[in-house]
């Protein structure tokens, strides 16, 4: 008796059609030009990011933290999709999704870093002050109100967002890094990091309540 057949190698599975948007969030390893254009980053890198935006080898629009693709783009390729624009971008219809990420962002909030007075390793790259995963939620709930779901019902806003998918990145990474010459106590800072991790991952499972009513 001949063996059953294997699954298709990944190479030969087409994954066009299967998703008609995606929403990133995560940090340095998914944004695609946030962090940037927020003001994120010191003066000197900034302007780095003005001469030679990243990502400029495979000519991709925003501001990458490397030369060429992120995963994101790589997984944007594999649904026949252009590359996700920042969400920051204003200029951009987000017709195929929003990235939401945002690099050197921390599952832990600002408010945190400030009372240990933890800045940045060494301020070389990041200004002192994160964001927190926590603005990545907001600016997803806002987005889904002013233009996803503006001047639909929940059953139509429902229906715009069913065949989504949701990419989650590297989240917490920010937080370990930030703990070089603090006062925090790192078994503290890992306890919550873990938790906010947790936490964050449960509100984005469940990030639309009337999603869990069908």
């Amino acid at each position: 008796m001949a063996p059953a057949p294997g699954p298709a190698p990944v190479s030969q599975v087409d994954y066009k059609g299967c998703f008609s948007k995606v929403y990133a969030f995560g940090g340095s390893y998914t944004d695609t030009g946030n962090a940037y254009l927020m003001g994120g980053f010191q003066s000197f890198i900034g302007k780095i990011f003005s001469m030679n935006p990243f990502g400029s080898t495979k000519k991709l629009p925003g501001h990458r933290q490397c030369n060429g693709r992120l995963v994101i783009d790589y997984l944007c390729d594999a649904l026949s999709m252009p590359p996700l624009s920042p969400y920051k971008d204003s200029s951009s219809n987000f017709s195929n999704g929003a990235n939401f990420a945002i690099a050197g962002s921390t599952a832990l909030s600002s408010d945190f870093f400030s009372r240990f007075n933890i800045g940045s390793p060494g301020s070389l790259m990041w200004k002192s002050n994160p964001e927190s995963f926590q603005t990545q939620i907001d600016w997803f709930h806002k987005f889904v109100a002013e233009k996803e779901c503006m001047g639909k019902d929940e059953a139509a806003c429902k229906a715009e967002l069913e065949n989504v998918l949701f990419w989650i990145g590297e989240i917490g990474g920010d937080d370990y890094s930030r703990l070089s010459g603090s006062s925090a106590a790192t078994k503290q800072v890992t306890e919550q990091a873990v938790g906010h991790v947790y936490d964050l991952l449960k509100v984005s499972c469940d990030i639309l309540p009337f999603m869990s009513k069908a």
